[in-house]
């Protein structure tokens, strides 16, 4: 793993809480 690895995964996790709120 790398660093776009690890900003792929911070983006996904994002994304989850965005369609938690919606």
């Amino acid at each position: 793993g790398g660093e776009v690895e690890r900003i792929l995964r911070m983006v996904d996790g994002v994304l989850l809480v965005v369609d938690a709120f919606d």
